[in-house]
């Protein structure tokens, strides 16, 4: 009896300072972002840490057998399609959260910042950023997998090293941290998606739902508790009968908040007709609450983050193409790209990205000049702003179903793209076993009510709010990356794979 009550105890205890601890990284990540990007300042040594495996006999393990290997061709053809991916979600979520918003939070970012934030990071502070932190947790999935024989857990590399106390705490926080930042990466890709359609029509409409942010903040509330009341259950079981998928869950998720959006923009016009004195008690100085950082800061903690968030589902993906590719050939070929990027700013700067932007522009303009043939150029400049944002809604659109494919539990959340063996077994407690998934009834609508709690931040609070949600995520992630950089190197010690040991055993 004594013993239940002391581990009830600790329970209670982890939970608190569990609280307390995202309390600081919440207020950190509002009150000192600065703060957590010099706590990110060995991001890099991942990076240069998969050089150094180059350098060394462990780049020539192989990551499971030669005859399940890609043609090189083919492998390198899908690392770049992955980037170009990850690129143009990329562009749509700077549109989205970067180019609209509350009065406050709009206009405030040239690209002559964005380039010279990013430059001065990437050259003191993050160095091979984001490739080698994507590296390193590929490298570590690919290693637990294909040549310990384990199941496709980044926490699974401290197996049989500490002991079973110890365990599921490793397990408790990287599983916590890969499911927690996969949900996010979802969540503000969907609502990119939901914000350019949203942009697209209100253009056409002439109406803005951030023209009075508490008016659409109350309009999308009479929504939210529909998605846990019975009414809810019932939709998310029904689209789970009639073959659920991820796809089809977002699908009419970003289908809903377009329209709610501009239910809540024409709300707004009525209300600024019919009270405009309603319009001017309007917070005039929110900026002051961010404007104890200096936006070069925020918007670094802003970058720093969003790519953070992206790495268990980008490191799985990388070890899930690499079967049988060796660490060298996995290192240089993730890098051929972030070279080549080097080597063209190196000489030209921003030079060929400012041409494509003014090439893109140009062909937008031509395509609403010669399909909807305007008069006057305020309209042509609308109608190409339309187009563009359409097309970009779209195309995320359509990247993020590809992405999404035939997935219909949360086991994309735990694992990524990396798939898990049928017999798996799942215990929240022990290492060997796998993550808890569960069915679309059962976490369709947490995803849900997830977006349109981003899509509240983001009206209230424009895109100081996004770098609150990804810095926050971010130190989570980060945290995750440090841990498992010592523990690859200890397993890397202990295999002998540093001096080219290749009979490595498996997990027991």
């Amino acid at each position: 009896m004594p013993l239940f009550f002391a581990m009830k105890h600790k329970r209670y205890l982890n939970a608190i300072l569990a609280i307390f601890g995202f309390a600081i990284i919440g207020w950190l990540s509002f009150m000192r972002p600065d703060w957590l990007l010099a706590f990110g300042m060995f991001t890099s040594l991942s990076g240069y840490f998969l050089i150094f495996i180059c350098l060394t006999p462990t780049g020539d393990l192989s990551l499971g057998q030669q005859e399940q290997k890609l043609p090189f061709k083919k492998w390198f053809m899908k690392l770049c399609k992955a980037q170009l991916a990850l690129l143009v979600i990329t562009v749509a979520a700077a549109v989205a959260f970067l180019g609209a918003g509350p009065t406050f939070a709009q206009g405030a970012l040239p690209i002559e910042l964005a380039e010279s934030v990013v430059a001065d990071y990437s050259r003191w502070q993050w160095g091979i950023f984001p490739w080698g932190i994507y590296g390193l947790w590929g490298i570590i999935i690919a290693y637990v997998t294909y040549v310990k024989k384990g199941l496709p857990y980044i926490y699974q590399i401290v197996r049989e090293s500490w002991p079973k106390r110890f365990e599921p705490m490793v397990k408790t926080f990287i599983e916590g941290t890969t499911n927690g930042a996969t949900t996010m990466v979802f969540t503000l890709v969907a609502t990119t998606i939901v914000l350019l359609l949203s942009y697209s029509f209100e253009v056409i409409l002439k109406v803005h739902h951030f023209a009075m942010p508490f008016i659409t903040f109350t309009v999308v509330s009479f929504i939210t508790p529909l998605i846990s009341f019975r009414f809810g259950r019932k939709l998310f079981k029904r689209i789970a009968a009639k073959g659920g998928t991820l796809v089809r869950l977002y699908g009419w998720l970003i289908v809903l908040m377009v329209v709610v959006l501009i239910g809540a923009s024409y709300a707004n016009a009525w209300v600024i007709n019919k009270h405009p004195e309603l319009y001017k008690l309007q917070c005039h100085q929110c900026g002051n609450y961010f404007a104890n950082i200096p936006i070069e800061v925020r918007f670094a903690a802003l970058y720093w983050g969003w790519w953070l968030i992206w790495t268990p589902f980008a490191g799985a993906y990388l070890a899930s193409i690499s079967q049988g590719r060796t660490l060298r050939e996995f290192i240089l070929g993730l890098y051929a790209i972030p070279f080549l990027l080097f080597i063209i700013g190196l000489w030209w700067g921003m030079t060929p990205f400012l041409t494509f932007v003014s090439a893109f522009q140009k062909m937008f303009l031509s395509l609403a000049a010669s399909w909807f043939h305007f008069t006057d150029e305020e309209s042509l400049f609308r109608g190409a702003k339309v187009l563009f944002l359409m097309f970009l809604g779209i195309t995320t659109w359509i990247v993020f179903s590809k992405m999404m494919k035939g997935v219909r539990t949360s086991a994309i959340f735990h694992t990524g793209a990396m798939p898990l063996p049928e017999k798996t077994h799942y215990n929240r407690l022990w290492l060997k076993d796998g993550c808890k998934t569960q069915g679309m009834t059962k976490f369709g609508h947490k995803l849900w009510l997830s977006v349109m709690g981003t899509i509240f931040l983001h009206t209230m609070a424009g895109w100081y709010g996004i770098q609150l949600q990804v810095a926050s995520m971010g130190v989570l992630v980060i945290n995750a990356v440090y841990g498992s950089f010592d523990f690859i190197f200890y397993r890397f010690f202990k295999d002998r794979a540093l001096i080219g040991n290749k009979n490595i055993p498996p997990f027991e």
